[in-house]
């Protein structure tokens, strides 16, 4: 990982903020994008500022928001955090804090490989947690839209452990990221 800002290196010598204050101008750039990726940008600049308040590190969040890193492929954090990919790299990044900037490589190698549900199971999941007697945490918040919601009394369904199968299942995806994570600890 790496803690520099190195002026000279290529990625940051092509860079430009639009002063906040200012005038909205015809020639200012359009981003169309959704709710979801506004609120993905939001995640990561909470994030940034809270690792470095909570660390110490004595940088501008929202300079480590505007200038191009490696880490998005020299995107800066504002414009690719819109994407789930981008978000996601920058969520580890601080969460581990693993420095101001990474290798791409190193962030998607602890990134999990089937983390997307089908549309099918999550349908089954709510409908499940709606059935009577179920003291249900799902809750719709749009069309196709689920979300998880505490309730504010005890569940009746009793915690059960994962079975052992399951466990031997996920052990070489635990083992490749753990080694992936020694990898980027042992290499900054």
């Amino acid at each position: 990982m790496d803690d520099s800002f190195n002026h000279a290196d290529p990625i940051y010598t092509s860079w430009e903020v639009e002063d906040p204050l200012g005038r909205d101008r015809d020639t200012d750039l359009v981003v169309v994008t959704t709710r979801r990726a506004l609120c993905r940008m939001a995640f990561v600049a909470a994030e940034t500022a809270t690792r470095f308040e909570r660390d110490g590190i004595d940088h501008d969040p929202v300079a480590w928001m505007m200038t191009p890193r490696r880490l998005f492929d020299g995107e800066s954090a504002l414009d690719a955090c819109l994407d789930r990919t981008g978000f996601k790299r920058a969520v580890i990044l601080h969460s581990l804090c693993f420095g101001m900037d990474a290798m791409p490589q190193q962030i998607d190698d602890l990134m999990d490989d089937d983390d997307d549900f089908e549309e099918d199971e999550i349908e089954k999941a709510f409908a499940q947690s709606q059935a009577p007697g179920h003291n249900g945490r799902m809750r719709m918040i749009g069309k196709g839209q689920v979300t998880l919601a505490v309730p504010h009394c005890r569940t009746s369904v009793p915690y059960a452990p994962p079975r052992e199968s399951s466990r031997r299942a996920h052990r070489p995806k635990l083992k490749r990221r753990a080694e992936a994570l020694g990898a980027m600890k042992a290499h900054p």
